[in-house]
């Protein structure tokens, strides 16, 4: 999340509200371990009687005192509740889990509040129209990121709008977080990563509560709504928010229905072809439709056989029958498949 003060913004020189001056800081983002004092500029906050300085760059300082000031910044009330507040996921215990985030809703009617250049910037990207939602989750290891073991890995989740200039998405304040998860706690959930997502949707587009698209955003009488636009993924989220198995399964990609994992020769006749075939007119594309197709057979097959059994069933298919949480849910149809192919 990234802290704003409305009077150090200013336009640049294409007219789009920019905040440059004001240095957008982000007290959820993992805070350096405590060393050497450095000075540095603090842009003070006051906002319901909550009063904290953050720092205008990432100093180096306590832990004690980035805990406070993230906890500070969570007690900020606004129409849509805490900036900060608390989902329940399935764990592989059997008992719910909670994880934190930041509402999206109550973050950005707090920042277009506080910055009313930022709500100017917002509505001129959307130009009276519905936006769209990018999301991006990525894995990151502070300091050795060659170390053995995961105990300081931490998948974070991002999200922006697809309509912002590209001279903004290319900078480091495009990017909101909506979570922090550990690796730790990642593995203990039910369906990994791919849970966390369906999650993820299941807050911006509610059946029950504020959705981005039917209801949209109120922010000083201007309505904003907001779609799904597409998800930013690396071959490992990839994996593990569809349930593929990529190079670990005989059907290795997830774009084409016919292409295995093999390099033996095909019977004459066979559709299928080697991951090896560089002739494309012979991959035949995949559709959302085969894939729920497919997971639904993987529910009826996994009450019939055995572990054993069922793993060789799993890696045939080249999926993971218990990480396919998002594609069984009611978020699959609004989804796209992959653009990259894994051959």
């Amino acid at each position: 999340m990234f802290v704003c003060d409305g009077s150090m913004a200013r336009l640049t020189r294409e007219g789009w509200p920019c905040i440059v001056k004001a240095r957008l800081t982000c007290p959820l983002r993992a805070m350096p371990r405590a060393g050497k004092k450095r000075k540095a500029a603090t842009t003070q906050l006051n906002h319901e009687d909550v009063s904290f300085s953050l720092t205008s760059r990432c100093v180096k300082q306590s832990r004690y005192i980035s805990t406070r000031n993230v906890e500070d910044f969570s007690l900020i009330q606004t129409p849509y509740g805490q900036l900060t507040k608390t989902l329940h996921v399935r764990g592989t215990s059997g008992e719910p889990l909670a994880i934190k985030y930041c509402c999206p809703f109550a973050w950005l009617y707090h920042i277009c509040l506080k910055c009313e250049l930022m709500l100017h910037f917002l509505l001129a990207a959307l130009q009276g129209s519905p936006g769209n939602v990018v999301a991006y989750i990525d894995a990151t290891t502070p300091g050795n990121c060659l170390r053995p073991d995961k105990g300081r890995t931490v998948n974070s989740i991002f999200w922006s709008i697809v309509e912002f200039p590209d001279w903004f998405r290319a900078r480091r304040c495009n990017w909101w977080i909506f979570a922090n998860i550990s690796e730790t706690d990642m593995k203990r959930i039910e369906g990994g990563s791919s849970e966390v997502m369906c999650k993820f949707m299941d807050v911006f587009w509610s059946l029950e509560e504020y959705n981005f698209e039917r209801l949209g955003i109120q922010i000083q009488a201007r309505l904003v709504k907001l779609h799904y636009g597409f998800m930013i993924l690396d071959e490992k989220a990839e994996k593990e928010i569809f349930g593929v198995r990529g190079a670990g399964g005989v059907r290795m990609c997830m774009r084409c229905c016919n292409v295995i994992k093999t390099t033996r020769p095909m019977p004459a006749g066979s559709t299928l072809v080697p991951f090896t075939e560089p002739d494309r007119s012979k991959w035949e594309p995949n559709t959302k439709e085969l894939m729920k197709a497919a997971v639904d057979y993987l529910d009826i097959q996994r009450l019939a056989l055995g572990q054993t059994h069922f793993e060789t069933l799993q890696q045939q298919w080249g999926m993971t029958h218990k990480d396919c949480v998002l594609v069984r849910s009611r978020f699959w149809d609004a989804l796209g498949l992959p653009q990259k192919r894994l051959h």
